[in-house]
């Protein structure tokens, strides 16, 4: 009897426990919640632009290939072959060639770059054309 009232007081004392853990981490899990944004869609349909608005960047352009990447630090833009489509690459990063890395850092020169053994956008055009 007295082992059995002891294991239901362990039991109710271990289940006050669980529940006082379980609210002390929910009352501090709504601390970080902020308010939801926009959807997409709505920001898209509120937008002031009468013509093309970019996915990624929300920028407003007239063709979707206007669209800039959305981490122009890191990334190059290679526009692909018909000039309709673009896709957002990793810049490479060129270890002992430093003339060429400021080539991949400048946005205007760096989707032009085509070099052997590097994964820029010639690459991207070769693989888009099968020969990779």
């Amino acid at each position: 009897m007295i082992s059995q009232v002891l294991s239901q007081s362990s039991l109710l004392v271990l289940l006050l426990l669980i529940s006082n853990v379980n609210a002390f981490f929910n009352f501090f899990h709504q601390e970080d919640q902020r308010p939801a944004e926009k959807p997409y869609e709505e920001q898209v349909l509120n937008s002031d632009c009468r013509e093309y608005v970019c996915p990624a960047t929300k920028q407003c352009v007239k063709s979707p290939i206007e669209c800039d990447c959305p981490f122009p630090s890191s990334q190059i833009k290679c526009i692909l072959p018909g000039k309709t489509n673009y896709v957002c690459i990793s810049k490479p990063a060129i270890v002992d060639n430093d003339e060429l890395q400021k080539k991949y850092d400048d946005p205007h020169k760096a989707s032009k770059e085509r070099n052997k053994g590097v994964r820029d956008c010639g690459w991207v055009i070769d693989a888009w054309n099968g020969d990779i």
